[in-house]
């Protein structure tokens, strides 16, 4: 039957985390667990060879490492002694007497002697018994011993020796030096220092660790409760995260078939297009497969009658056969419709929206590079716009010194005619009613109208204007400081009329850049708010674009009266309508563009690119 100390003292207590073995010279640490001073040594050495402190194994608490390394450690005792006990009760049948064992005799012990710690067969039993040091020795029968009855009484028979005096049993506690001491060692080192039985010592300190305990025991429940909760938050974390990838797998199923059927659409639309071309080209294909017979079919008629046909017959039918030749001369040949292509442009995936791509038909025949010329551009100096004056093209540059800044006047193959440093100008245009060169003059609150080499013929009074542009009836639309704030201003520099740009940032001051569109709209490119706003004459809001992640800068309009915008991060030029909707690429980076700045229609239907990193302009004939 088990006592009550072997039931709360499991062999588990007894091992060493490290190895899984019983404990061999047990160190006990700060922070309480035991371990075997070689698995300690061993675990210092391979992974904190230079440290002055490790964690423990078992709980991560740092351990302070004392300068005489693990054997420095506290040996636990308490451990070691209740190893002993397990050793007792492990005794086996057919283990040998120690004293015969000294004789060379292997004769099978029956008694083990707690008070020597020796097994003893019979004859030796009897010995120990009446020998008189050792006759008050408890000595008990090992059949006893495995059956676990005398776990008390073996405890109550252990000794601890003294570390001085190792072969003598601990008697007395020093109060001063606090430690265990042996007979010898009170009457040599310890005479004058207040000793005490051990029995006397410990009272206060059980009551003192008993106090403690019981402050930590009533910790246990707040402990396991939040142990419980947190088990609890693991499960429920486990739950939803389950439940968030199911969601999200469900997600994935939703948006690809979405993306399928988007995909099926954006073929259909391919599929209609490209129906509606070829039922173009087909149409255009009867009419020249028609005429073709009929010249052919005609000339074949013809031919014979010239060569076969008697006079008479060719007096009798050369009437009906002029009438048909001279029709057939004269009637004209079939326009061919412009050739096209339908592509496909994919959008590039913003978070929030749904995009997926764009179905376009676009002319087959690309613009022609005619010529290209770099300005002659300072450091620290880049593009802002361009004009047309006459056939002639002004250039405006930004330099962050405002004294620096300039506009250009080159001819079409890219000799420079003049030059003349225009103060704070944010932007130029050309007066379509007197050829005048019109800028702004930030610093100066006035809007400036020169020659091209600098003359000023007129300016009148605009509150920090930056771009301006002009209209067909020469009218100046100017943006000004005040971000929201656009001005329409007449040829002597009236105001006839402001209203106020919807931008999302009205606080922030910003550059805009001001174009012209078809019948005179106002076209505002906005690259802080990465989009196109459009207004008629009067200001009146018509609509926004903002297709393909655009940096939108100058724009221009064709002879076609669609809108060419140019895109300078993306380094290409987008076609709009005249009402706004994408409609194709026109030039991308392939074809020169480097952060195309501005876009000018020339006077002949040419279009003229300028790039704002590297001062290029380029000269496009359009197809």
């Amino acid at each position: 039957m088990a006592t009550a100390f072997e039931e709360s003292v499991t062999e588990n207590f007894l091992s060493c985390k490290i190895c899984l073995e019983q404990f061999s010279k047990p160190k006990v640490l700060s922070c309480l667990h035991t371990f075997c001073q070689k698995c300690l040594e061993g675990l210092v050495r391979q992974n904190y060879p230079e440290a002055k402190a490790f964690p423990c194994p078992e709980c991560r608490s740092m351990i302070d490492l004392p300068p005489e390394g693990i054997t420095g450690l506290k040996d636990n005792f308490f451990i070691a002694s209740l190893q002993d006990v397990f050793v007792s009760k492990k005794v086996v049948n057919n283990c040998h007497c120690d004293p015969c064992l000294i004789e060379e005799e292997t004769n099978i012990a029956v008694s083990r002697c707690l008070d020597c710690g020796d097994n003893l067969c019979q004859m030796c039993t009897t010995a120990h018994r009446r020998n008189k040091a050792s006759r008050s020795h408890k000595v008990l029968p090992i059949a006893e011993l495995e059956s676990g009855e005398f776990f008390d009484v073996i405890r109550s028979h252990q000794k601890i020796h003294c570390s001085v005096h190792q072969m003598e049993p601990v008697q007395y506690f020093c109060t001063k030096c606090q430690i265990l001491i042996c007979i010898h060692c009170k009457v040599i080192n310890h005479d004058d220092h207040r000793c005490v039985f051990p029995k006397d010592a410990a009272e206060p300190q059980r009551k003192i660790i008993s106090d403690c305990l019981e402050a930590i025991q009533c910790r246990i429940p707040t402990v396991n409760k939040g142990l419980s909760k947190l088990q609890e938050m693991k499960e429920n974390l486990q739950r939803t995260s389950a439940d968030a990838e199911n969601k999200i797998y469900e997600q994935e199923r939703y948006l690809m078939q979405k993306l399928k059927d988007r995909a099926k659409a954006s073929i259909d639309e391919v599929r209609a297009m490209t129906a509606k071309q070829e039922k173009q080209l087909d149409s255009a294909c009867d009419s020249f497969q028609l005429m073709s017979a009929c010249l052919e079919s005609s000339v074949h008629s013809t031919e014979q009658l010239l060569h076969h046909g008697k006079d008479e017959e060719v007096l009798q039918m050369y009437q009906q056969y002029e009438q048909r030749m001279k029709h057939l001369a004269e009637s004209s040949i079939p326009d061919i419709p412009a050739g096209c292509e339908v592509k496909f442009y994919p959008i590039e995936y913003r978070d929030g929206e749904e995009t997926f791509g764009t179905v376009v038909t676009e002319p087959t025949c690309k613009p022609q590079l005619l010529t290209m010329f770099k300005v002659d551009l300072k450091e620290g100096e880049t593009i802002v716009n361009t004009a047309m004056i006459g056939t002639d093209i002004t250039v405006s540059t930004f330099h962050t010194d405002a004294a620096k800044r300039r506009i250009f006047t080159y001819i079409q193959d890219g000799n420079k005619k003049c030059e003349f440093y225009s103060g704070d100008n944010r932007g130029h245009t050309i007066s379509p009613k007197d050829g005048l060169l019109i800028y702004s003059d930030f610093t100066n609150n006035k809007v400036q109208c020169s020659t091209t080499d600098g003359s000023v013929q007129k300016s009148w009074p605009c509150p920090k204007p930056r771009t301006l542009t002009a209209n067909s009836q020469g009218h100046v639309v100017v943006n000004t400081d005040l971000q929201e704030k656009i001005t329409v201003y007449d040829t002597d520099g009236q105001i006839l009329h402001s209203f106020k740009d919807k931008s999302q940032n009205t606080t922030t001051s910003y550059l805009k850049y001001l174009s012209t569109g078809p019948n005179d709209q106002i076209i505002v490119s906005d690259p802080n708010d990465n989009c196109v706003r459009m207004y008629d004459t009067k200001g009146k809001f018509k609509c926004t674009y903002s297709g393909h992640n655009i940096d939108p800068r100058g724009a221009c309009v064709n002879v076609d009266r669609d809108i060419i915008l140019s895109d300078s991060q993306n380094n290409t030029l987008h076609v709009l309508s005249p009402d706004g909707q994408f409609k194709y690429f026109l030039l991308g980076a392939d074809d020169g563009l480097n952060r195309p700045q501005d876009v000018t229609m020339t006077p002949d239907g040419q279009l003229l690119v300028a790039n704002y990193s590297d001062g290029m302009v380029m000269l496009f004939q359009l197809s």
